[in-house]
């Protein structure tokens, strides 16, 4: 799943939300708790680096401030 950092999807809480569906979805539930830890703990990049890891890069969130190949909406 490509979430666009810059669309509605790209909000902390929606890449929360699809993070424990996810895990909830393959039999991870116990990793929920440590998983929304670990993305509440630093600042929004860290959020979309946590929810990469621990889904397995089953979401990988492009266009995030500062990336370097961001597109830009000129």
């Amino acid at each position: 799943m490509e979430i666009d950092a810059r669309g509605p999807d790209g909000n902390a809480f929606a890449i929360i939300g699809y993070v424990r569906r996810l895990l909830k979805k393959a039999d991870r539930e116990d990793e929920i708790a440590e998983a929304c830890y670990r993305m509440m703990s630093g600042d929004y990049n860290n959020l979309c680096q946590v929810a990469e890891e621990v889904t397995n890069g089953s979401i990988t969130v492009v266009n995030r401030p500062g990336d370097p190949d961001r597109e830009d909406d000129d």
